[in-house]
């Protein structure tokens, strides 16, 4: 279900939970939550989370009691403020609210939804940078040739579909060269420079034959065309 969040009052699927009033006057009433405050209530909070992750979707429509829905809404504006304040990633450095902000689950390593990587196995930088980009790196570095991605997977021992996704992902950001079928490697220093202008050395004759020239035309005295004879064939 797509609605408002109760807490942090941002579009999002969410959990409707619905409160069944007691009373003389009793009804029922909504509150809806979404997967990102839910973790962060059930975290900070120690409250347990209202759904079980992986066994029911996050529209999964469930009761919740009169402490509950006390609870939720006497912290909502406290959480509402955390929610939605504005702090830098650890990590890219751009202001992001707080349920933008992701803490790797493998590695604590924190990031944001703005530097997360999606397109590889590893949405945490700093695991794509530890399993994947680094070894690579140096692999093709080392063997300086064009290699597969069996090969490079079987080198590194990673799973074969992990290492596809993360050379892919580094041919797109220029990290890595793809030779095509299937095939990546890294330019060697030597290849990246660019190859020095070779400056073609003038022949002594031609330039003689100048100022041979201005030694007949009066401009510069024998004296003066000797020395440079001497110069320019180097005597």
């Amino acid at each position: 279900m797509t609605n408002k969040c109760s807490i942090c009052n941002v579009d999002s699927l969410v959990t409707e939970l619905i409160y069944n009033k007691p009373g003389l006057f009793s009804g029922k009433e909504s509150f809806f939550i979404c997967n990102e405050c839910s973790s962060y209530i059930s975290r900070e909070y120690e409250k347990p989370p209202y759904y079980d992750e992986g066994e029911k979707p996050p529209y999964f429509e469930e009761s919740i009691n009169t402490e509950d829905f006390e609870f939720l809404n006497s912290i909502k504006n406290e959480v509402s403020k955390l929610m939605n304040e504005l702090k830098p990633c650890e990590n890219c450095g751009i202001e992001n609210k707080l349920t933008k902000k992701i803490t790797c689950e493998d590695c604590g390593f924190k990031y944001c939804t703005d530097c997360e990587e999606e397109d590889c196995w590893y949405p945490c930088p700093n695991c794509n940078e530890k399993k994947h980009f680094n070894p690579i790196v140096k692999l093709l570095k080392d063997k300086s040739t064009k290699m597969t991605i069996t090969d490079i997977a079987a080198f590194i021992d990673q799973p074969r579909n992990e290492i596809k996704g993360a050379l892919r992902y580094m041919s797109e950001k220029k990290m890595i060269n793809y030779a095509g079928n299937g095939r990546y490697f890294i330019l060697s220093d030597e290849k990246k420079k660019p190859k020095k202008a070779t400056t073609k050395k003038a022949d002594p004759t031609v330039e003689l034959r100048k100022y041979a020239k201005l030694k007949d035309d009066g401009i510069i005295t024998e004296e003066e065309f000797q020395a440079k004879k001497k110069e320019l064939l180097g005597l």
